[in-house]
């Protein structure tokens, strides 16, 4: 029997599919677990093979090595291991392809994260980053166009978003989202 894959490396606080192969057996199914020299850095794997690993903070050291390992439910005997490894990564958000995206004025809102930013077509806007999908959008183009808004001094107030924003008609003004 063997595991199906080598030279695995999964980021901190994600997952990844591992797949064992049993053969000369009536039943080719695997027990998996996963153990490591550091108890706090080995993160769990279920019987499917889903490995998830610890989140950023949890990890003791920026890099750990742990071994995972399949073992045939038919023949205990029969088991393959392999070691892989688990990073801390952080790592930058594209947001504005031309040129520096100048993000300020961080805020979380409904469970997402809102900010300023050069996207680099309407200029200067409020901006969302989703973490479930890592993507960055644009939530909204008050100034239209190609002029900025600059929403700055982002807080949450009675539930809502509010942020001060500059318009051409208006000069800065409290903008509530």
């Amino acid at each position: 029997m063997s595991i199906d894959q080598s030279d695995v490396t999964v980021i901190t606080g994600k997952s990844f599919q591992f797949t064992a192969t049993v053969t000369d057996a009536t039943d080719t199914s695997v027990t998996w677990s996963v153990s490591s020299a550091i108890e706090s850095d080995k993160g769990v794997i279920d019987q499917s093979g889903m490995y998830t690993s610890v989140d950023m903070n949890s990890l003791s050291a920026s890099a750990a090595t742990l071994t995972v390992t399949a073992t045939s439910v038919e023949d205990n005997s029969k088991f393959d291991s392999i070691n892989i490894k688990v990073e801390k990564k952080y790592y930058m958000i594209g947001i504005n392809s031309s040129g520096d995206s100048d993000p300020a004025y961080l805020s979380v809102y409904n469970g997402k994260l809102y900010f300023s930013a050069d996207g680099g077509i309407n200029g200067y806007e409020l901006c969302c980053y989703y973490e479930t999908t890592g993507a960055v959008e644009e939530a909204a183009d008050i100034y239209v166009g190609s002029g900025s808004s600059f929403s700055s001094y982002l807080t949450v107030y009675n539930g809502r978003l509010c942020f001060r924003v500059y318009t051409d008609t208006d000069g800065y003004e409290l903008w509530i989202f």
